[in-house]
C-alpha cells in the first residue's frame, strides 16, 4: 500500500502531465487561429477594402446617374454625361483591382457566367 505521501506525488505527477498535454494542444490551437487571422490579413483584407471601394464608386455612378435623368437643360445633361463617364471610369478601375487580388484558381462573377 502506498502511503499518503507517495499518493500525493503521484496525482500531482497526473495533474503535471494533465496540464502540459492541455498546454500542447493550446499551442497547437493558437498555431492554427495565428495561420488563420494571417489569412485574414493579408488575403480578406485587401479584399474587402477594395470591395468597399468599388461599393464607393458604384454609388457614386448611381448618383451622376440619377443626376443625369432628372436633368432639365442640356448643359446639366452634358454635365451629367460626363460625370457618368469619369465615374465609370473609376468604378471599372475598381473592378480590376478587385479581379487583380483573385487568385488564378477563382472567378470573379464575370467569368463565372461564361
Amino acid at each position: 500500500m502506498l502511503s499518503l505521501k507517495n499518493k500525493m506525488r503521484i496525482f500531482s505527477a497526473l495533474l503535471l502531465l494533465c496540464f502540459l498535454a492541455l498546454g500542447i494542444l493550446v499551442i497547437n490551437k493558437l498555431e492554427m487561429v495565428n495561420s488563420q487571422s494571417r489569412i485574414i490579413a493579408t488575403l480578406w483584407t485587401p479584399r474587402l477594402q477594395a470591395a468597399a471601394e468599388m461599393g464607393i464608386a458604384a454609388r457614386e455612378y448611381r448618383i451622376s446617374e440619377a443626376l443625369r435623368i432628372q436633368s432639365i437643360s442640356e448643359d446639366m445633361a452634358e454635365q451629367s454625361e460626363n460625370d457618368m463617364k469619369v465615374n465609370a471610369g473609376i468604378f471599372l478601375s475598381r473592378l480590376e483591382a478587385y479581379r487583380g487580388l483573385l487568385k488564378k484558381n477563382e472567378a470573379s462573377e464575370k467569368n463565372r457566367r461564361n
